[in-house]
């Protein structure tokens, strides 16, 4: 995560990721790398593709406040809570999405809407 700001007039945040971009025995794939300093944030994919962002230290979003609370409270790692809210919402989220055998193609920025995960998906844990 680079910035932030609203792009056009309808005033949606956008963040800029590093996307790359690799060919593998499925076709193409996206891989967003967050920088080493980004503490407590995670791409979730959702069938491959980026779909959500979670930052811990986000207090506008309940659902980061409760996954917040189950990591520091609950002591639980986030590949847990992920396993529970897929168990529970019949969904498969992941955390990485980078093939392990692939042809790097390129990399570059990119203004994404990746959202907080739904709160109904993480109040049920």
């Amino acid at each position: 995560m680079i910035r932030c700001g609203a792009l056009g007039k309808r005033n949606l945040k956008f963040m800029q990721y590093r996307v790359s971009n690799y060919f593998t025995w499925h076709g193409r794939q996206k891989s967003i790398l967050l920088p080493d300093q980004s503490y407590g944030q995670w791409i979730i994919y959702e069938k491959l593709l980026p779909k959500y962002h979670v930052n811990c230290f986000d207090t506008n979003s309940d659902s980061n406040i409760k996954i917040k609370e189950l990591l520091s409270d609950k002591k639980q790692s986030i590949e847990k809570i992920l396993e529970r809210i897929n168990k529970m919402n019949n969904t498969k989220l992941s955390l990485s999405s980078k093939p392990l055998f692939s042809v790097f193609l390129n990399s570059r920025l990119e203004n994404l809407e990746l959202k907080a995960l739904p709160y109904p998906m993480v109040s049920k844990i």
